[in-house]
């Protein structure tokens, strides 16, 4: 029950902590100080007022305390005081919005942080199978609508806050005109409920446009050169289009929303005070001068509630984003990969699968897969497209997780191991090259620092990987990124990065699909001189790059058909006898 009423309280008190009481304490004190200054209105009237009998027994209590303070009660100490209370005032009100724009930040940068380490541990199989248009717009754009989340809903607490001090204060001063004031205001909730609900529904529609949006701005400047080259640029820009113009008419009415929710806002004020203070003095008999000063309390709270009432409503507009984020939170935590555990600190006899199963859903990509891996030994997966040599590879380097049996190095179950730890001693070059918008020493080394012996080993892998004929001389502060460098080029830098790397398991996944012979060959030099020295795993469809292989393994439909070296195979599978005669080798 606690949580269904107060879940949104215990969400932002989750990342803000007790922050948030003295937040609401800097509040409170504001509420007071500033009743405490309008409270001197009740001397001033007395002053004033030809007929100040009905005021006078409520500002004996004042008339002492300004007594006990040795000061006499007239209109310059009353006056002073007020200055001074609103002074006092002023500087918590100032402590109380630095307050809160610190907490909010620290809010922000407290969730961003949090998303971004629940995503480094992210289940790689839960990742896949994601809409990438909803992580991107999850742990960017809907971050920062539920930091104005916070915000409003700050801003809400706040109202509250007041809003209790001051009806309290006018209660004080007089009950039955309160009563009657609060009764009045409660009967116009209706009307911002209906309001509310209507805005918190176009929030939870904006977060699911925006989702699908992004996706699209995904897709658009990931094949933006095949959408060019195709003539079907402007096919796709109408996509976009009518998901921009989507994205913005649900934010329109959203607006339309907060509009009313605003402007409605000070007619309610002075109807509900003028219509209670006429049944108060035409229909009750009560006096008018006796209200005053309720009537000052009441402008104020009703102020404060109308301002409650619509920064609620610019939370509820982004409430949505806010469930949005809950439920991803929750799908990271459910689809995080354990990483604790032993350290890897390399490879002393063998990796070996025992009874590996995987899928996706109901599609079965590798069936009871039985298969020893030795040390310092080049193997080699070939088969057929879909065969499932990308996902065992990725099995074996601890991206994925199988759906039953093991994997062991060296005896010891994967899962025993820190995975950050192993994955560092492997070196993987995929067919999908990794450039970052940096330096070429950057992209190469992953951000190790520029000493002498990393700069020399920069060089050297510079050469293995065959880049110095595109690359300058003091080449490693010159800047990249995957737009400016050819296919090739950018297979080459993710080549030397692994060189860089000096891994104990070395994994190639189609690593020079896009080289030229002549360079492949290069390279391929460089790679054979590893043989006997590093674990070396490749999968390739060009079998020229697969003959010096120490064992070669042939896959079909998930199931390994055969194994041997590359002319054991040529002898004993037509499968893989046909593959070498396509290929004319």
């Amino acid at each position: 029950m606690m949580e269904k009423y107060f879940k949104n309280f215990l969400f932002f008190y989750k990342a803000i902590g007790n922050r948030l009481f003295v937040a609401l304490t800097l509040n409170v004190l504001v509420g007071i100080l500033d009743g405490l200054g309008l409270a001197m209105f009740l001397p001033l009237l007395q002053m004033v007022s030809d007929n100040g009998g009905e005021i006078e027994g409520k500002s004996a209590v004042i008339e002492g305390m300004f007594s006990s303070m040795g000061l006499e009660l007239n209109l310059f100490s009353v006056l002073l005081f007020m200055v001074s209370i609103f002074a006092v005032k002023g500087l918590i009100k100032f402590l109380s919005f630095s307050f809160q724009v610190i907490i909010l930040q620290s809010f922000i940068r407290t969730v961003r942080i949090d998303m971004f380490d629940k995503f480094h541990v992210l289940n790689y199989k839960y990742f896949t199978q994601s809409d990438f248009g909803r992580l991107q717009n999850s742990v960017t754009a809907e971050v920062s609508r539920v930091g104005q989340a916070c915000r409003s809903y700050l801003k809400t607490m706040e109202a509250l806050v007041l809003v209790m001090t001051y009806l309290v204060l006018a209660f004080i001063t007089n009950p039955q005109f309160s009563l009657l004031v609060t009764v009045v205001a409660g009967l116009t909730n209706f009307l911002y409920k209906f309001i509310n609900r209507k805005t918190k529904g176009q929030s939870r529609i904006l977060v699911k446009r925006n989702d699908f949006f992004q996706g699209m701005v995904l897709e658009y400047l990931n094949n933006f050169k095949y959408l060019k080259v195709s003539g079907k640029i402007q096919v796709f820009g109408e996509r976009l289009t009518k998901g921009i113009k989507q994205v913005e008419e649900t934010n329109k009415r959203i607006g339309i929303l907060n509009g009313i929710a605003l402007t409605i806002r000070e007619p309610i004020l002075i109807f509900v005070l003028s219509a209670v203070m006429l049944v108060q003095v035409e229909v009750l008999g009560g006096s008018l001068g006796l209200i005053l000063l309720s009537i000052v309390f009441f402008y104020r709270a009703l102020q404060v509630v109308l301002v409650m009432q619509n920064q609620y409503n610019v939370f509820l507009s982004v409430e949505g984003s806010l469930r949005n984020l809950e439920q991803i939170q929750r799908e990271f935590d459910d689809h995080h990969q354990d990483t604790a555990g032993r350290t890897f600190t390399g490879l002393r006899s063998f990796i070996r699968l025992d009874g590996i199963r995987f899928g996706f859903g109901d599609r079965i990509v590798l069936n009871n897969i039985d298969l020893i891996i030795p040390e310092n030994k080049t193997m080699a997966f070939v088969g057929p497209s879909g065969s499932g040599k990308t996902t065992l590879i990725n099995l074996i380097a601890g991206l994925l997780s199988p759906d039953s049996g093991q994997i062991l190095y060296d005896h010891k179950p994967i899962y025993e191991y820190d995975i950050s730890s192993l994955q560092s001693r492997i070196g993987y070059i995929t067919q999908e090259a990794v450039v970052f918008s940096d330096t070429l020493f950057n992209n190469i080394s992953l951000w190790d620092k520029m000493t002498d012996e990393n700069l020399s080993r920069y060089e050297r892998v510079v050469q293995d990987a065959a880049m110095d004929e595109f690359v300058e001389t003091d080449s490693a502060e010159n800047q990249v990124s995957g737009l400016n460098l050819s296919g090739g080029q950018r297979q080459r830098v993710s080549i030397a990065r692994e060189l860089f790397k000096e891994p104990d398991i070395l994994i190639m996944d189609e690593a020079t699909s896009s080289l030229d012979s002549a360079t492949e060959a290069v390279i391929q030099r460089r790679i054979n001189e590893f043989s006997g020295k590093k674990t070396i795993l490749i999968v390739a469809h060009r079998l020229s790059t697969v003959k010096k292989a120490d064992i070669v393994v042939y896959l079909n439909a998930g199931n390994i058909e055969a194994q041997g070296t590359y002319e054991e195979l040529m002898d004993t599978v037509p499968k893989f006898q046909k593959m070498v005669e396509l290929q004319n080798l």
